[in-house]
């Protein structure tokens, strides 16, 4: 079972982008806060970032 975890205000979004890429969760924010969730919620919308490592 999964959970939600709200994602600390220092966090780089590169680092929170990364971290839901790994954990397979959707990056979410109401506006003020940022959470990992296992599925989307209500209110709540999906960050879609694109990582592209450097070659």
């Amino acid at each position: 079972m999964q959970i939600t975890q709200i994602i600390p205000a220092s966090t780089r979004l590169v680092d929170a982008a990364k971290q839901a890429s790994v954990s397979g969760l959707h990056l979410l924010t109401d506006g003020k806060r940022t959470i990992l969730s296992p599925q989307r919620l209500p209110g709540w919308f999906r960050i879609g970032v694109s990582i592209k490592e450097a070659a």
